[in-house]
């Protein structure tokens, strides 16, 4: 339920959309929350996880990630690896410790996995398996001070901003959230929001892969399902922040 349209994406200060390290070795590139990646000048969101992409030099086998300050955001590695064909048509999934058969040639790639528990900021520090540090990077994470909700109904083209929406009984809509600190910085959010509905005779919500119901717990966008004429209202709740928009369904 992600889009590039809510992902709050700046531009970045290398060309892979992304963060150079204070070493100038590697590239941290924020994942899942951009379709092209996000500079981690971004900050995230309190309570969220993301996924930190890492250019070549920090692929090497071995590598273990620290926090600086662990209380506000903690780090760990994942490594994944595969075989891939001389052209990149296709490819393998690979065991780490795996052998690549003889027409195909193994690669392996870490990410640094990201738990957003507290606002501030925490230096994440790179090292290779002797303990050399590869390079650092700083990581912000804020609480929410303003929302912007932005829905897309199914009879206007393109999309709307607002606080107020209608429905005709048994249409749906796309309900996409903006969330700003109080700098005016758009926050990274693929986890950590909750989602309500007052009223579900009224309306259901549904997220990526999950039911529809009173709740959803998930990321910035929603699928508000109309169930019967009424109002309601359906409300968000972060770290900072609880916002709602109302909605009327029309018989």
């Amino acid at each position: 339920m992600l889009s590039a349209a809510v992902c709050g994406c700046a531009a970045g200060a290398s060309k892979s959309n992304g963060t150079r390290g204070e070493l100038d070795k590697v590239d941290f590139t924020y994942q899942l929350s951009c379709f092209f990646g996000c500079p981690l000048e971004q900050p995230l969101l309190q309570g969220t996880r993301e996924q930190i992409a890492l250019s070549a030099d920090g692929d090497v086998e071995g590598v273990t990630v620290t926090s600086s300050d662990p209380a506000i955001a903690s780090f760990a590695v994942e490594r994944t690896c595969y075989c891939e064909r001389s052209d990149s048509t296709s490819r393998l999934e690979l065991r780490d410790d795996g052998v690549c058969p003889s027409i195909w040639h193994k690669h392996c790639d870490n990410a640094v996995l990201v738990e957003a528990t507290a606002s501030g900021m925490t230096t994440l520090e790179l090292r290779d398996a002797r303990g050399g540090l590869l390079d650092r990077v700083r990581v912000l994470v804020q609480t929410a001070h303003d929302a912007r909700f932005v829905a897309t109904l199914p009879d206007r083209l393109g999309p709307v901003m607002g606080t107020h929406f209608e429905l005709q009984n048994a249409q749906s809509l796309q309900l996409a959230l903006t969330l700003y600190d109080d700098d005016g910085l758009a926050l990274l959010a693929p986890q950590g929001v909750s989602w309500h509905v007052d009223d579900v005779q009224v309306a259901t919500l549904s997220g990526f892969l999950t039911g529809s119901g009173a709740d959803v717990h998930d990321g910035l966008s929603v699928d508000v399902q109309a169930t019967g004429p009424g109002d309601t209202e359906v409300h968000v709740s972060v770290p900072g922040l609880d916002t709602s928009v109302s909605l009327h369904v029309a018989p």
